[in-house]
């Protein structure tokens, strides 16, 4: 079987959905903030500081 040596069979896995559940929550922040920027920007002139 390769990888590393002395890793444990589910060491792969772990790592593995680790890495893709990072990948899903930069995605969706990514996602988010890029359809959310252009309204804050285009309404940020009725907010004014106190």
């Amino acid at each position: 079987m390769s990888g590393r040596a002395g890793e444990a069979p589910g060491d792969l896995e772990v790592r593995l959905l680790r890495g893709l559940r990072i990948a899903q929550t930069v995605i969706t922040l990514v996602i988010l903030v890029g359809l959310s920027l252009p309204n804050l920007l285009a309404g940020a002139s009725a907010f004014h500081p106190g």
